[in-house]
Formats: C-alpha cells, structure tokens, sequence
C-alpha cells in the first residue's frame, strides 16, 4: 500500500494500489460498475489504471487502458501513468501468474488536512493497519475472550 502523510502540504489523501483479475482481456464490468459508484459517492478518485500481466515464464507487461473507452464506465482518470514499473514489479509478485486490473486510488474521505480547517476537526493519520495484522489481533482478541 501507497501511504502520503496527511500534511497541509500534501495534496493527497491515502493511496492505494488494488488490483482485480481480468474478466478475459478486459477488467470486470462489475469491477468498472462498483469502482464508479464508489467515484460517485465521493468516496474515493481513480488517479490511474492499467492492465498487468504476469505469464508463466515470469514475463511482465502493462498498458495503460483508453482513456475514452473508460471514462464511458463513468470514470475519469485522475493522474493517468502515475502507476510505474516498480508498483507492477510489486504488484504482480503479490498476485502472481494472470492478467490483472491494476488501480490506484485515493481514498477522498481521508483528504489534505485543509479539507478539516474548522477548530477540533484536524485529522492526523499515523500509519495504515494492514488486513492481516486486524485478523491476527481480532483472532488474538477472539480466543482470550473464550478462556
């Protein structure tokens, strides 16, 4: 995960690169569906997309997608080819052999501290929890409160 401090200098909010499998050579239309309501409910902004692929071989590829061909799914992208070969490098050694949608958002909720000016409202993001420490501890947590 992309992590950009909530700083008054900071023009972001937290990032994040996800990725989804592809639905034959093209990301899922359920994918560009949900990614969209998501857009529209201010949630988060599709900086950049792009389609990975890792073959047996470990032979890597990526593309940016079209643009227009996109933003009929109702999103535009924010920042396209902000995605670079190291985040596929990543990428593809977390996921593995496939063709894959490869996303990066920014999560709007969590945007530059100017958007929090009034008195008492100021958030200052620490770090990010990743998923598999929450699990460890809610397992952790889950078994002591049953002995």
């Amino acid at each position: 995960m992309i992590y950009v401090p909530n700083q008054s200098s900071s023009r972001f909010g937290t990032l994040e690169i996800v990725t989804a499998p592809l639905h034959g050579n093209y990301p899922d239309p359920v994918l560009l569906h949900r990614l969209s309501e998501l857009v529209q409910a201010g949630g988060i902004r599709v900086l950049d997309f792009a389609i990975a692929t890792l073959t047996e071989t470990q032979s890597m590829s990526w593309s940016d997608v079209d643009e227009d061909e996109f933003a009929l799914a109702g999103i535009t992208l924010k920042l396209p080819g902000l995605i670079a070969e190291q985040d596929f490098q990543y990428v593809l050694d977390k996921v593995g052999v496939g063709g894959w949608a490869v996303v990066l958002v920014e999560h709007t909720w969590s945007f530059p501290k100017s958007q929090y000016q009034r008195a008492g409202a100021t958030l200052i993001p620490i770090t990010t929890i990743p998923n598999e420490i929450a699990e460890a501890v809610l397992e952790l947590v889950s078994k002591e409160s049953f002995s």
